[in-house]
């Protein structure tokens, strides 16, 4: 349901194959906020082409991104976010705007960070405070994502220590990326849950 109040926010009209997952308590909530529903047929991906058409090139872009980086099958919404990110800021539409220039405006800004591949090698700047006078100043990480003003970076060495069960993030934009290392492959990660 939180999805749905999400949605209804600020759609104004949603679009559904009439399949289960958008039926029964999904439905409600968005009525509820006058959201109109246009229902296709089931089974039937011509009815909402261009959505389907996204869906097939967003899972194609998961599944190459996950193979590239080395990743586990079970990152692949981290993956999607990434992907859809930088899709955002690369497809041109018919009108040659990109979907970010379409919602904000104006192109964007590469001085915020370049677009780079998911599970790229990059090394981030630790605070004073997250370490002791005589520890590196930076640590070996991957990238997993975008924030405002810079990278979303996983902490290689604690991931690796807790033999990925902790998974830290850190936001940041003092890092230094390297666009064609993926760490992860020397891991087979593959297979983990």
């Amino acid at each position: 349901l939180e999805d749905a109040r999400e949605a209804a926010a600020f759609a104004e009209r949603y679009r559904s194959d009439n399949g289960t997952e958008w039926t029964g308590d999904f439905d409600e909530e968005l009525r509820s906020r006058f959201c109109a529903c246009d229902k296709g047929l089931p089974y039937r991906p011509t009815t909402d082409s261009p959505h389907e058409r996204f869906h097939k090139d967003m899972n194609a872009g998961v599944r190459a991104a996950l193979y590239q980086s080395g990743a586990p099958y079970n990152w692949c919404s981290m993956v999607a976010k990434h992907w859809t990110h930088n899709r955002n800021r690369l497809a041109t539409g018919c009108d040659g705007l990109t979907p970010f220039q379409r919602r904000y405006g104006s192109k964007y800004d590469e001085k915020v960070g370049p677009l780079v591949p998911f599970g790229c090698s990059a090394y981030f700047h630790v605070e004073k405070d997250d370490r002791r006078k005589f520890d590196c100043l930076g640590k070996a990480g991957i990238i997993t994502g975008y924030c405002k003003q810079g990278y979303l970076v996983l902490d290689l060495p604690i991931a690796h220590e807790s033999n990925w069960k902790d998974l830290r993030i850190r936001m940041t934009r003092d890092v230094n990326i390297r666009q064609n290392e993926f760490p992860l492959r020397q891991w087979n990660l593959c297979d983990l849950e």
